[in-house]
């Protein structure tokens, strides 16, 4: 069964009664919010907490992956980092089951604001960005995984796709031998556990504090990674404002932890490579069409690196 159908056919209805008998749950406040690569609902508790319920198939992901990446979220909460927090169920277990084709649950705490806007001008939000960044960053340096929880690697990742490039659209190819060979030219320093989709869409910004949400599969790579992948969409901005934006989220990088300016200069690159990695993964896991959904703009950030 392809994913798409076993996620249509997981009823509301069990989620409901999950949120409600494992989160006490007001049932009148159980809403879809999200039917993508995971299940999500929102509800507001008994105590008037907002909530975010996850439902996840081992298909996707595995309750392995899925505790390893809630631990470092509870030890980027534990260390004062803007993040969302695990909520345990009633019972005191992280994640329960959902009772239906091996589908399970976990939750997560709200956190107050938007998703960061792509059309932003305060240069200010870009700086209280990278501070947040830097403490995720900070508290990851100092993170030391429990026994028996492990992360993957970019490293397992690029050569995972590797096998698919012949598959890839025109000039794919060449950019992916070009940074294959690039990659081997880079240093193994500043390697730390990232949060590994740093987009936009996974930062939440209440007019203050940037909050980091979607831990779902971080990933030991370096650390400025994360700092593309934050800006690479605002890459369509004038250069004028692409060169602001960077050194206000880098001012606020830095009043928390150092990143070297080596690295700073990769930038161009790293992002050039992260829109080659999610065009081959869409190669490599069709849509439901047949089609490979994100090719368009993935292909862009592949075949047109934009100076930062």
């Amino acid at each position: 069964m392809d994913w798409s159908t076993r996620r249509d056919r997981l009823p509301l209805d069990r989620l409901r009664a999950v949120a409600v008998t494992h989160w006490q749950a007001d049932l009148a406040t159980v809403t879809l919010v999200n039917a993508g690569v995971n299940v999500i609902v929102r509800f507001v508790d008994v105590s008037g907490r907002v909530l975010y319920l996850r439902a996840a198939h081992p298909s996707i992901r595995t309750q392995q992956q899925t505790r390893a990446a809630y631990a470092f979220m509870q030890h980027a909460a534990g260390a004062s980092v803007p993040v969302c927090e695990v909520v345990l169920a009633k019972t005191g277990e992280m994640m329960v089951s959902v009772d239906f084709d091996d589908f399970y649950a976990t939750v997560v705490s709200g956190v107050p604001g938007a998703p960061m806007p792509l059309d932003v001008t305060d240069t200010g939000v870009f700086a209280a960005w990278g501070r947040a960044l830097g403490q995720l960053h900070r508290a990851a340096a100092t993170y030391t995984p429990a026994d028996g929880i492990t992360y993957s690697t970019f490293t397992q990742f690029w050569e995972n796709v590797r096998p698919v490039v012949p598959h890839a659209r025109p000039g794919i190819q060449r950019v992916y031998a070009e940074l294959d060979d690039w990659l081997r030219t880079l240093p193994p320093d500043d390697i730390i556990l990232t949060h590994g989709d740093y987009r936009p869409g996974n930062v939440i910004w209440d007019g203050r504090t940037a909050w980091t949400i979607d831990f779902d599969e971080p990933v030991y790579h370096w650390a400025i990674t994360d700092v593309a992948r934050a800006l690479l969409e605002y890459g369509v901005r004038p250069h004028a404002e692409r060169q602001a934006i960077k050194a206000a989220f880098l001012r606020g990088y830095r009043s928390v932890r150092p990143l070297d300016p080596v690295w700073v200069a990769r930038l161009p690159k790293l992002m050039q490579l992260r829109g080659t990695i999610m065009h081959l993964w869409d190669v490599q896991g069709l849509a439901d069409d047949g089609t490979d959904a994100n090719t368009d703009w993935a292909l862009d950030w592949a075949l047109k690196p934009v100076a930062w």
